[in-house]
């Protein structure tokens, strides 16, 4: 019976990562005030989704979402950057931009703020 929990949970896992939504890639192209200019990672077949922001007095949180279309047809393996704009409730200032890169913990506006 447990074999055929687990085969069950696993085929679970692989629909939700063929058909739902998953975090993305992004990178900050311009911050004035209180709006950021970003280019989300998307692809052909994994079109953008919608953006998250999270604010408080010491950091801005922006994850990017994509969605997996299981269309049934071959789907190129290319890489798109898509552009987006989005709007603070307040501006950016010395605050630490996060969500960039999945895998780590920088401050996403290093670049803009080095310039």
């Amino acid at each position: 019976m447990l074999r055929c929990v687990v085969l069950l949970i696993a085929f679970a896992v692989l629909v939700t990562a063929c058909n739902g939504v998953e975090k993305t890639s992004w990178d900050l192209t311009d911050a004035r005030g209180k709006t950021l200019n970003l280019v989300v990672e998307v692809a052909p077949c994994v079109p953008f989704d919608h953006i998250n922001v999270t604010e408080t007095n010491e950091d801005v949180t922006v994850t990017a979402y994509r969605r997996h279309e299981n269309t049934g047809r071959a789907c190129p393996d290319i890489l798109l950057h898509e552009p987006h704009t989005v709007e603070l409730d307040a501006p950016l200032g010395e605050r630490t931009l996060r969500g960039c890169n999945l895998g780590g913990d920088i401050d996403c506006a290093s670049s803009i703020r080095s310039q």
